[in-house]
Formats: structure tokens, C-alpha cells, sequence
């Protein structure tokens, strides 16, 4: 079963994705903070991840520039989630190798999950 890697602090947000994505017939693991997350991506490669940028303990930045240090888990498929201004992001993201970029309370679920599944399949 494919699964994601749901990065974010707001509960109640990782609650709502992890209902859309269990809908969507996508396994869910959750953590709330960058470093949990990249202990998680260590052990057990997600096929991609929603990542919020503002987190406890590493924060999104960090975690992706971790991430694409290390060879094997480099190509990782990243989506970022969040609640910041995309358009002041977007040259960040782009360097790190992000793969989409959705503002919270802006975007609609399926284009969400539309966008993972296709990552998901272009990495099979």
C-alpha cells in the first residue's frame, strides 16, 4: 500500500489529511516535528511527504535540506502545506527540490491528494 508521510504541529490539520488520504486508500504516518519526521524517513521510506514549514525541533527548511543530503533518501517526493505566503517561498522550494506548494485554508483536499498520488506513480 503506498503511503505519506504527513509532517505538521496542528493536529487538527494532520486529523483532516490523514481521513482525506485513508479515503483515498494511501497509509498515513504522522509526526509532528521535523526531527521525529526525519528519524521516520531514516527507517522506513515513505512514497512521499506533506510537510508543513513551521515545526518544533527542525523545521521544514532543515528537514528538506537533510533529506536531499542523504543519496538514498535524496529523490523523496515533498509537498509543502502551509500557513506562510507560498509566493515568498517559492525560490526556496524550488532549490530544495519541492514538488508542490499549497497555502493552508486555500487549497481544496483533492488537488492535495491529485498531486501525491501523481508523484507517487512517477516514482513506481
Amino acid at each position: 500500500m503506498n503511503s505519506v508521510l504527513i509532517v505538521d504541529d496542528d493536529v487538527d490539520a494532520c486529523q483532516v489529511l490523514e481521513k482525506a488520504f485513508s479515503s483515498a486508500g494511501i497509509r498515513t504516518v504522522i509526526k509532528h516535528d521535523g526531527r521525529a519526521a526525519l528519524q521516520h524517513v531514516l527507517n522506513e521510506m515513505p512514497d512521499a511527504v506533506v510537510l508543513d514549514i513551521l515545526l518544533p525541533e527542525m523545521d521544514g527548511w532543515g528537514f528538506l535540506q537533510v533529506v536531499r543530503s542523504y543519496l538514498r533518501i535524496s529523490t523523496l517526493p515533498v509537498v509543502v502545506v502551509t500557513g506562510l505566503p507560498t509566493t515568498s517561498l517559492a525560490e526556496q522550494a524550488t532549490n530544495l527540490g519541492v514538488k508542490g506548494m499549497f497555502r493552508k485554508g486555500e487549497y481544496k483536499l483533492k488537488d492535495l491528494i491529485d498531486t501525491i498520488k501523481a508523484l507517487i506513480i512517477s516514482r513506481k
